[in-house]
């Protein structure tokens, strides 16, 4: 195999653990990016899975490293984090922000799953296999859960 085939080989399994992506997360990113709308949101954890948008090439809500450059815009952002985080608890918002963020996602009901996913008008919602809700399951593998939204998109 010349240089050439090898190179394009390794280039046709990029992203790969190498660059810190798991293959069950690139799983369930292709699939994303497979079989669902290009115009689908989906709602997911407001600090992990940052690569959500170039690997799935779908729109979410907010990302906390994704931060808007003006007034209006960086207001918006972090009332999309407080909601994607189910609201902040205590009282300093900025003390272990991203873990905050990340542990509110993770705590998220049912109920409040269904709230985002209507109010940011999303058709999907990922987490980590771990955290169960009760929704419809789109797509599942050995680390991750895709919910779908039970209302349809034109109820939304």
């Amino acid at each position: 195999m010349d240089i050439f085939q090898s190179d394009f080989r390794e280039l046709s399994l990029f992203p790969s653990q190498q660059q810190g992506v798991k293959p069950e997360w690139k799983d369930l990113c292709d699939w994303v990016r497979s079989n669902t709308p290009k115009d689908a949101i989906v709602v997911s954890p407001p600090v992990e899975f940052d690569n959500f948008t170039w690997l799935a090439e779908r729109p979410i809500p907010a990302k906390s490293k994704l931060i808007a450059q003006n007034k209006e815009g960086i207001l918006e952002w972090y009332e999309r984090l407080r909601n994607l985080s189910g609201g902040f608890r205590g009282v300093n918002h900025l003390r272990n922000f991203n873990k905050q963020l990340s542990e509110g996602y993770n705590r998220l009901t049912t109920q409040q799953a269904e709230a985002l996913m209507a109010k940011y008008q999303a058709s999907y919602l990922v987490t980590g296999i771990e955290h169960r809700l009760e929704l419809p399951v789109a797509y599942r593998n050995l680390s991750y859960l895709l919910y779908k939204n039970s209302l349809s998109t034109s109820e939304l």
